[in-house]
């Protein structure tokens, strides 16, 4: 063998040629004009190669995918007819499905066919491709992939499946419109120490991937254990055949994408069948299963047990053994392959299905069919067998009478042997069809049926008594099924009734020729008023209750309460029963006792009225009113009623006593009521608490009325009268001397303003003549500064100029003296204009300084010092007196009965303080003319003295 570097590798294969009798026939074109079309020339090159003539091979090292130092070898034929190309990938290379020169050699993606557990696992491992020389194209291609990671088929199982591989063939991988692709998938699944291959073919349609596989020989309970888990079957009793059961030529089946697997098998004891399903909608790490076992024609249950044998004579044909993860009804179990042609549900545990002769056990012309599906619990002891079946139409019990949703029922052993169904059955009352749920024993003997039962569910509004719910009722009937059943026709029902945690006896009695003469009758030891409510008050109704109401009537409890319903009037033995909806009993509310009767309206709502105990707190009291001994209380909780809660009697509170409502609330209580306080003036008192037993809980707010008002507002002004009278005299003089001076200070002030303006109009010629020469002397002032700089300027220039320069200097010497001559001009006119602006120095031109204002402001002046003289007069007479000024002031202008007005007045607190008539009295006023908020002590014994002290008070308040 010789080896050369790839520039020299033509070269030699050309030297080659000519020893070979495929001379002009060059493999190394060959292999990059093939992989040109395949992948690109961008995704390989070749790194070095080596030829080996005598073995008609080519070997090297290149780049293939993207993955440098890949080996790879070319081997032809001696005819150079055929020649095949293989690569292989080391595990760390790491080219994955969805790697882009894979997609193009194929011709779409790859990794849309591989499974979504695998696609990042799987990684390229060899590349093979075969060239023939007669097509001079590639013809066939393959790619095979690893996964290095093992894929488990559901969530929380450890079934599973390693050595994956995925293999893609591609045909005419360089001519598009021929290139198929075809991929197949396959490893290995365990079962303890025994491998199955499995494989599926691979395609776009994920969804629908199934992977294959077939084992000789397994143990049931192995594979059970294997796809479900070894808890899969904790708590179920299952006979040791089952347990030791060897299954033989096993056919397994997965779908990873539809969660499900199938295991086929034959057994000693019948074809075997398992399904196991995860189901998404329930826990995600739990599989349903269902293994069924389908002896064979002529089986014997016996061969199970030997303690079933009484099965044996029972005839059962088509029996299936039956192990469920899950209890499964009609519908489920028929999606099952192994229970398709089945028609029965499945119960969790291990199972036995058949098909039961009715006419061995003379079953058959009650129940109308021959044979029936039943199963029972497969169990090792014959007294726990019992054998159920559905029957899909109803049973007549008489030609009215039938019973719905049967299930037979056979106990087959012999000492408790017993058939029964078990069904429901309707009865109608009034308008209300009721179900109830129970068994029919059959006495095969003598053709009898006895029905026992407790009614389906609950009642619901019985005899139209909407909101009431009756319980565990129960009716018993008995008829023979030899001819038509008899039932009597008054039947009787009983049950209970619950309204919030109490429980009621219900008793309700009718008629089945005319259900429309019905009563029923309920007791409670005990019941709160509110649980009542909202059973048996529509929502519409109950929405427009006020809050407080609704809170309130959770602290109504009602004793030994008799409830009646009474469709229409009635008579039972000498007792007539008037139509409705009402209860009665003893009353207990917040302590108060005392008795009740309601009227109950579904649509309308509650009406209650009673009495109560009267009560005596000595400083308040309540008591019966209109002749009679007890006060009486309502509860109107109608949706056109008045809603309210109230207590009406006749109230005594602080002396006064009248008929009122006590309004009740959730947190308390209230009432108004109005008459003569402590029978002194007349108010209004608003009354509030917690506890209406508690004197000390009542809060008073007492407003007054105008008897009082105008009482406080006469005395007040008397009192003034009497103390002010002298005092009044003697500041008046004062008071009208500082008025007078006042208002000849106000003339003053507007003579002082209208001279100031007419001096200042007469100014006004003077000052602009001032302004216009100070104007001409400033002017003057800068053109003699300007022609002063001008001379500087030109004697400077005369300064510097040469002795030569004498036409410049005659020049410069004739503007200097033109200049000196203006300047002495502007001069003249400087010092002229000045003599004029002095002759303004002693004009005056200031409006204040004018003998005429001076004069008026001197007069001002005298005025204003006689005034603070007499205000200092006046003030010092008011102090002396003991007043306030500004009372005194008032008086002398508004007179005493503009002094004081009383607005309002009131008083509150706890009742137990304000029993005695002492009080604190808070009234709004207007006192000389100005709002005030007084309060004042105040006694109705002496209602007097408190005036007088509130009138000293005012007085004295500067």
């Amino acid at each position: 063998m010789k080896t050369i570097r790839l520039v020299t590798s033509l070269a030699f294969l050309f030297c080659l040629s000519s020893l070979k009798a495929n001379e002009n026939f060059n493999w190394e074109d060959i292999l990059r004009t093939q992989l040109n079309k395949m992948i690109g020339n961008t995704d390989y090159q070749f790194q070095s190669l080596s030829v080996d003539t005598d073995n008609k091979s080519l070997s090297g090292v290149g780049t293939f995918f993207g993955k440098p130092n890949i080996a790879f070898t070319l081997e032809y034929e001696s005819d150079a007819s055929l020649a095949h190309f293989s690569t292989t990938f080391p595990s760390n290379a790491k080219v994955g499905v969805s790697n882009n020169s894979l997609t193009k050699l194929a011709g779409q993606s790859l990794d849309v066919m591989i499974p979504d557990a695998i696609k990042k696992s799987l990684y390229l491992e060899h590349f093979n491709f075969s060239f023939s020389k007669e097509d001079k194209r590639i013809t066939f291609a393959e790619l095979h992939f690893n996964a290095f990671n093992q894929w488990e088929f559901f969530q929380g199982s450890s079934f599973g499946m390693d050595n994956i591989q995925v293999k893609f063939a591609v045909q005419d991988p360089t001519q598009k419109e021929k290139r198929e692709l075809a991929g197949r998938l396959t490893g290995n699944v365990h079962f303890k120490d025994s491998p199955i291959l499995m494989s599926a073919d691979l395609q776009r349609d994920k969804q629908s991937l199934q992977l294959r596989g077939n084992i000789r020989k397994i143990g049931f309970m192995n594979s059970l254990h294997t796809i479900v888990g070894k808890t899969s079957i904790n708590g179920f009793t299952l006979p040791d055949p089952m347990i030791n059961l060897s299954l033989k030529e096993a056919d397994l089946v997965i779908a990873p994408y539809q969660k499900w697997t199938t295991l086929d098998a034959n057994s000693n004891i019948g074809k075997v069948q398992l399904w196991a399903q995860q189901n998404e909608a329930k826990k995600k790490d739990k599989l349903e299963y269902v293994a069924t076992i389908s002896p064979p024609s002529g089986f014997k249950i016996s061969k199970l047990n030997s303690k079933l044998t009484a099965l044996d004579g029972l005839n059962l044909a088509g029996q299936k053994i039956v192990l469920s993860s899950a209890d499964k009804d009609k519908k489920e179990s028929s999606k099952i392959p192994s229970m398709a042609q089945i028609s029965s549900g499945i119960k969790k545990g291990c199972s036995l299905l058949a098909r039961i002769d009715l006419r061995k056990i003379k079953m058959d012309h009650l129940l109308g069919i021959k044979e029936l599906i039943v199963q029972s619990p497969l169990s090792s002891k014959l007294e726990h067998m019992v054998l159920e079946g559905e029957i899909d139409k109803e049973v007549a019990l008489g030609p009215t009478t039938k019973l719905q949703q049967v299930i037979f029922r056979l106990k087959p052993g012999p000492k408790n042997f017993a058939v029964s169904l078990l069904g429901v059955m309707d009865a109608k009352v009034q308008s209300d069809a009721l179900k109830f749920k129970g068994g029919v024993e059959i006495a095969i003997s003598d053709q009898s049926i006895n029905f026992l039962s407790i009614m389906d569910g609950v009642w619901n509004n019985p005899l139209g008594a909407k909101g009431l719910v009756m319980q565990n009722v129960g009716l018993q009937m008995g008829a023979s099924i030899t001819a038509a059943p008899v039932i009597l026709p008054n039947m009787a029902l009983t049950g209970k009734v619950k309204i919030g945690d109490f429980l009621g006896d219900a008793a309700l009695a009718f008629d089945s020729r005319n259900p429309t003469k019905s009563m029923m009758a309920v007791s409670f030891d005990e019941l709160i008023l509110n649980d009542l409510m909202e059973l048996v008050i529509s929502d519409k109704v109950s929405k427009k209750l006020p809050e407080d109401l609704k809170k309130m009537m959770k602290s109504i409890r009602l004793m030994n309460v008799e409830m009646e319903v009474v469709p229409q009037a009635l008579q039972v033995l000498e007792r007539n029963y008037n139509p409705g909806f009402r209860a009665k009993g003893m009353l207990d509310f917040n302590g108060w006792k005392g008795e009740s009767e309601l009227d109950i309206d579904y649509t309308n709502g509650i009406l209650m009225k009673g009495a109560i105990d009267p009560i005596n707190l000595k400083v308040f009291k309540i008591q019966g009113a209109d002749g009679q001994k007890r006060p009486s209380i309502t509860l109107d909780l109608r949706k056109n009623g008045n809603q309210k809660a109230a207590i009406n009697g006749l109230i005594n509170v602080l002396g006064l006593e009248a008929q009122t409502d006590v309004e009740l609330m959730a947190n308390g209580y209230r009432f108004m009521v109005g008459g003569k306080i402590f029978n002194v003036f007349n108010g209004k008192i608003d009354a509030s608490g917690k506890n209406l037993d508690k004197a000390g809980d009542m809060f008073l707010k007492v407003t007054m009325e105008q008897d009082l008002l105008g009482f406080v507002e006469r005395e007040v002004i008397k009192f003034v009268e009497n103390s002010t009278g002298k005092a009044i005299k003697k500041i008046a003089e004062s008071q009208r001397k500082v008025t007078a001076l006042q208002k000849q200070l106000k003339v003053l002030d507007k003579e002082i303003k209208a001279m100031r303006n007419k001096v200042d109009k007469e100014m006004a010629a003077d000052r602009k003549k001032i302004a216009a020469n100070r104007k001409k002397v400033n002017d003057a002032q800068k053109k003699v500064n300007t022609l002063k700089n001008t001379i500087n300027k030109y004697k400077r220039q005369i300064k510097k100029l040469r002795k030569t320069q004498v036409a410049k200097r005659i020049k410069l010497e004739t503007q200097l003296r033109s200049t000196q001559v203006a300047h002495g001009s502007a001069t003249t006119a400087l010092n002229a204009a000045k003599l004029v602006l002095k002759g303004f120095d002693g004009l005056n031109t200031n409006p204040d300084a004018d003998a005429r204002v001076i004069a008026l402001k001197t007069k001002k002046n005298t005025a204003y010092a006689s005034l603070e003289v007499w205000n200092g007069t006046l003030e010092a007479t008011k102090k002396t007196l003991g007043f306030s000024g500004k009372t005194i002031t008032f008086l002398v202008d508004k007179g005493t009965d503009a002094l004081i007005n009383v607005r309002k007045a009131d008083f509150e607190g706890k009742l137990n303080n304000l029993s005695s008539g002492a009080v604190k009295l808070n009234m709004d006023i207007e006192w000389l003319g100005k709002k005030k908020n007084v309060k004042i002590n105040f006694n109705f014994d002496d209602p007097k003295k408190a005036v007088v002290e509130m009138a000293k008070g005012l007085l004295k308040k500067k």
